[in-house]
């Protein structure tokens, strides 16, 4: 996993857990995460990340 900041990962958590909780496919959560995130990441990353 890329290094990210604390602040960063938490982030990229709670866009992962909020994903989960709509439901969403894997690529509608790659791209709202990568949108919202402000930087393309990796499907290893989304998975780590979860």
């Amino acid at each position: 996993m890329p290094q990210f900041s604390e602040k960063k990962k938490l982030i990229l958590a709670m866009l992962v857990i909020n994903c989960e909780m709509n439901q969403l496919t894997e690529n509608e959560s790659m791209e709202y995460v990568n949108r919202s995130f402000d930087k393309n990441i990796s499907r290893r990353t989304y998975f780590y990340s979860d």
